[in-house]
């Protein structure tokens, strides 16, 4: 408001005024300029702080994908680790299947050719 009566009032009409209520417009004209700078100030703090938040979110969105991107990745890797392991497993059991038929051969081969030697030790 001061800052009205002053740009509305001449030069002589303020001088006409009491010493003291041209000194307090003046005040207050000195302090709305004051406000208005400190305003300005808050406004582009604020507009930079907003733009940083702004920034600070795209990044967290990016990071947020990536995780999400990682954890399809590791789920799939820990489903293939679950097939491989029962894989295993199955190739574990036949191998094992596979050495007690080998050994049963090995045996059976060892009393033909017990019984081919005795054979022979006859003729």
């Amino acid at each position: 408001m001061a800052a009205l009566l002053l740009q509305e009032l001449e030069p002589s009409e303020i001088s006409k005024l009491p010493k003291t209520v041209q000194n307090k417009l003046e005040k207050r004209n000195k302090n709305s300029f004051e406000l208005t700078a400190v305003r300005v100030c808050l406004v582009l703090a604020s507009e930079q702080h907003f733009f940083e938040k702004v920034k600070q979110l795209a990044q967290c969105q990016e990071k947020l994908e990536d995780v999400k991107s990682l954890r399809e990745k590791n789920r799939e890797y820990e489903s293939s680790q679950e097939r491989l392991s029962s894989e295993q497993t199955l190739l574990s059991k036949a191998k094992e299947e596979l050495e007690a038929e080998k050994r049963e051969l090995l045996r059976t081969l060892e009393k033909r050719s017990l019984q081919v030697e005795h054979l022979n030790g006859m003729v």
